[in-house]
């Protein structure tokens, strides 16, 4: 299972059960209950983190916003999420990687 800090670069649609466990009590201070079917938990915790994942289509960037952010310890890019915009650790960049 990854840490925290590691959670925090990937999508909830590619989390497991422990995952998006760890994710809700360390991000949102909330439980969610592991019995339910995977997919349930991932509702869950997208409507914790706002993104609302259920069937419907990714909302643009607002403007001034990037669509894309860069870690620089690494090199990998991500598609802008409300969630990863609140790290400062990430850099704005277009999607081939370049800082803009």
């Amino acid at each position: 299972m990854r840490d925290f800090d590691e959670l925090a670069l990937i999508p909830i649609e590619e989390m497991d059960k422990d995952e998006l466990e760890l994710f809700a009590k360390q991000q949102y201070g909330a439980d969610v209950d592991k019995r339910k079917s995977l997919e349930n938990l991932r509702d869950q915790v997208s409507k914790l983190a706002g993104l609302g994942l259920s069937n419907k289509a990714e909302p643009a960037a607002p403007t001034g916003q990037p669509e894309w952010l860069k870690n620089p310890t690494n090199g990998r890019v991500f598609k802008a999420t409300p969630l990863l915009l609140r790290r400062t650790d990430l850099l704005p960049c277009d999607e081939s990687g370049s800082l803009i």
